[in-house]
């Protein structure tokens, strides 16, 4: 897959990873710690445990929607392929994020 990134004006292609691969090969459903929503991975593919704040992700590996999260990809530029894990959420932005 070729994105393209926005350099001086001038579109150049930037190769992005792949992180969702078909046909779907789903190995045994996770055990997910205690509050961590299991879900769909962003493939739509298998069931995973919902990646936490200050956690990386991508197209694959996602946020955890039940409490309001999303990817992050503003440092990834001009990618955009792995990002980490924020939350929409005020009180959840003022948690020191893992490094």
């Amino acid at each position: 897959y070729t994105s393209y990134a926005q350099t001086n004006g001038q579109q150049e292609p930037a190769e992005r990873r792949q992180f969702c691969h078909w046909p779907c090969k789903c190995g045994e459903r996770p055990y997910c710690a205690p509050g961590v929503s299991s879900i769909l991975d962003g493939c739509g593919c298998c069931k995973s445990c919902a990646r936490q704040i200050g956690e990386r992700c991508n197209e694959r590996d996602v946020c955890d929607p039940h409490k309001g999260m999303y990817c992050d990809f503003s440092a990834d530029k001009p990618r955009y392929e792995v990002g980490v894990c924020a939350c929409k959420c005020p009180f959840f932005n003022l948690v020191k994020i893992k490094s």
